[in-house]
C-alpha cells in the first residue's frame, strides 16, 4: 500500500468514526452524482422549466461520464475497500477509481447550472454541493480523497472548455443540415467509445491482484468488474440519442415548457412513465452479458431513453396538448 493510500484509508477511517449517524445523509449526497438522479432531474428541467438549459447540461454532463470512465480505465486505481477490509463498504462500485466520475460531474452539472444564473448564491450553492458529494465518496469508502480531487480539477477543466467553446460550436453547428448533425453526433458518440476501447486495450496484459478481488467481495458481496465500458455505453447511448432527437425536434418547430402548473407536473408524470418503462422494461428484455451483444443493446436502451426525452415525450405532450409548438 502506497503512502497516499495508506493516507487516504486513514481519512475514510476518520470520517467513518464520526459515527454511523453520517450514513443517511451521505448517501443522499451519493444519490446526487447517479444515473438515476440525472434521469429524474435531467427530464424534469427540459419539459417542464428550461429547454434550453437542460439541453446544456446533457452536453456537458454525458461526455464528462463517458471520458471519466475512459480516464478511469487509463489509470486503474483500487476502491478503497477492494485494498483493505480496515473500511465499511458503504456502497459498492465495480469500475476503478480514480477519478471521482461523481466528483467531476459535480463539477460540471452545479458548475454550469450556477454559471447560468450568475448570482453569488448559485455559486456558493454549487460549491458546497461539489464539495459534500465529493466528501460522502469518501466517507462511503468508494473513493480516495486523491480520486475526489482529480475528478474536481479534470470536471473544473471541462467546464471551462465548455463555456469558453460554446458559442463558436453553437454558431458552427447552426450552419449544419440535420443530416450532418445526427453523422457529426453519431461520431462524437463512437470516437468517446473508441476512446474507452483504447484505454480497455492498453491493460490487455493487465491482471487485477487477488486480494483486490477477494477484499471487494468480502465488503461488499460483488465481485468487480473493472473493464466493463458500461458507463460509457451509457453516456455515449444517451447523448446520441438526445442529440437525435434535438435535431429531430428542431425540424419539427420545438416545444414550450412553460405553461401552467398542471400541465408541467403532467408533462412530468407522463413522459416519466415513458423513461421508467424503456430503463426497467428494456433492462428486463435485453441480456446484460459482459460481451458485444450486451454492449450493444445497452447503448441502444439508453440511446431509446435520451430519444424518448428530447423527442418522443415532447412530440407526446404537443399531440394532447399538454404543450404548445414554439413556432
Amino acid at each position: 500500500m502506497s503512502t497516499i493510500q495508506s493516507t487516504g484509508i486513514a481519512i475514510v477511517l476518520f470520517l467513518q468514526g464520526l459515527g454511523e449517524w453520517l450514513t443517511g445523509p451521505m448517501e443522499f449526497l451519493s444519490f446526487l452524482g447517479v444515473a438515476e438522479f440525472y434521469l429524474l432531474l435531467m427530464p424534469a428541467l427540459y419539459w417542464c422549466v428550461d429547454t434550453g438549459l437542460a439541453v446544456r447540461l446533457g452536453l456537458i454532463l454525458l461526455p464528462s461520464t463517458a471520458l471519466s470512465n475512459s480516464l478511469k480505465i487509463f489509470l486503474h486505481q483500487p476502491r478503497p475497500y477492494w485494498i483493505t477490509q480496515q473500511v465499511q463498504a458503504l456502497a459498492t462500485h465495480g469500475d476503478f477509481a480514480l477519478p471521482s466520475g461523481h466528483a467531476q460531474n459535480a463539477v460540471t452539472y452545479w458548475g454550469l447550472l450556477a454559471a447560468s444564473q450568475r448570482r453569488r448564491w448559485a455559486w456558493a450553492a454549487a460549491l458546497a454541493l461539489m464539495f459534500l458529494i465529493g466528501l460522502s465518496r469518501v466517507y462511503l469508502a468508494v473513493h480516495f480523497p486523491t480520486d475526489v480531487i482529480l475528478g474536481w480539477l479534470v470536471g473544473a477543466l471541462l467546464l471551462w472548455a465548455f463555456l469558453r467553446w460554446e458559442k463558436p460550436a453553437g454558431d458552427w453547428i447552426r450552419c449544419r443540415s440535420a443530416r450532418q448533425l445526427v453523422l457529426i453526433s453519431l461520431l462524437v458518440s463512437l470516437a468517446l467509445l473508441g476512446l474507452t476501447g483504447v484505454a480497455i486495450a492498453s491493460l490487455a496484459d493487465w491482471q487485477m491482484p487477488t486480494s483486490w478481488y477477494e477484499n471487494a467481495v468480502a465488503g461488499t458481496g460483488e465481485p468487480p468488474d473493472p473493464l466493463a465500458p458500461l458507463d460509457t455505453l451509457t453516456a455515449t447511448g444517451a447523448l446520441f440519442g438526445l442529440t437525435s432527437g434535438l435535431i429531430w425536434m428542431s425540424q419539427a418547430g420545438g416545444f414550450r415548457s412553460d405553461g401552467p402548473a398542471w400541465k408541467r407536473v403532467m408533462r412530468f408524470l407522463v413522459g416519466i412513465v415513458g423513461v421508467a418503462i424503456l430503463w426497467l422494461g428494456l433492462k428486463q428484455v435485453f441480456t446484460q452479458e459482459s460481451n458485444w451483444l450486451g454492449f450493444s443493446l445497452r447503448f441502444v436502451r439508453y440511446a431509446l431513453i435520451g430519444l424518448w426525452i428530447s423527442a418522443g415525450a415532447p412530440a407526446l405532450f404537443l399531440r394532447v396538448k399538454l404543450a404548445e409548438s414554439r413556432d
